[in-house]
This record gives structure tokens, sequence and C-alpha cells, in this order.
């Protein structure tokens, strides 16, 4: 008798404990925004990926048509062999359909890229919002098209 007891009072922790963790899971991203990334290279899908699976609407562009293509139909970088793309995470061509009605718009570009990309950009990035750069060796900073 004792052990039903015990049995019972440490399932009835259990579940609680596992119902907390699926709560605070739950928190973590309550909100979902709209993403749109500037290059599909590698340091753009693993955003892309990353802010995808966090469960964001993430939509990425590339200024290589064919590109977008590929990825679009084997859902696999070719520089990121083991890492398979969401079906969720989306692709355009179109620099207006990236930027348009975006919570936030992020640049991963080369940098020899990033002056004419931001000008392809400027005329679809509302006034007054800000964009972002991620430079892979440092701090992310503020960018205005």
């Amino acid at each position: 008798m004792y052990n039903e007891t015990r049995r019972a009072a440490h399932c009835g922790a259990q579940q609680a404990r596992d119902e907390s963790r699926a709560a605070d899971s739950e928190d973590l991203n309550v909100t979902k925004r709209k993403i749109g990334i500037l290059g599909a290279g590698t340091w753009g899908m693993a955003l892309a990926r990353m802010l995808c699976v966090s469960g964001n609407d993430v939509l990425v562009w590339s200024a290589i048509e064919k590109e977008i293509d590929a990825l679009s139909s084997t859902r696999v970088h070719p520089n990121l062999p083991g890492m398979k793309i969401p079906e969720e995470l989306r692709f355009t061509k179109s620099v207006e359909e990236v930027c348009r009605d975006k919570d936030i718009l992020l640049f991963a570009v080369p940098s020899v890229f990033v002056r004419s990309t931001a000008a392809k950009a400027r005329p679809y990035v509302a006034e007054g919002r800000s964009s972002w750069m991620w430079p892979r060796a440092s701090s992310r900073t503020p960018c205005t098209p």
C-alpha cells in the first residue's frame, strides 16, 4: 500500500513538472514574427532555419534566382548538406516581397553586396523601420537601407 501511494505521488509530481515545462516552452516564443532575410548563403540559411524552427514566419531572398530554385526544390543548401530546410521556410526571388510587411529584416549578404542590396531593398522598407546586418565575426549592427 505504501509503495502504491508513493508511486501515485511521484507520478503526480512528474506530471506537474511536465505540464510546467510545456507551459514554459510555449511562453518562450509567444509572438510569431514575420521575418525577411536577404541572403541565402550559409549564414542566411542558418539564421533562417533557427528562426523558422523557433516558430517564426520566415521568408528568404537571394539575388541568384537559380539558388532559390534549388533550395526550394531540394530543401538542402549545398554547403550545409547535413541541415534539412524546414518545409515552413519559404523562398522568394522578389526583393519587394521579402521586405514588405515584415517585423524584422535581416541582411545576411557578403559585405561587398551590402550597399547594392540595401539600395534594392530601400523602396520597400517602411519609413523609420530599422533593419539588421548580421556580420559573422562581430555583434549585430543597425543599418538603414
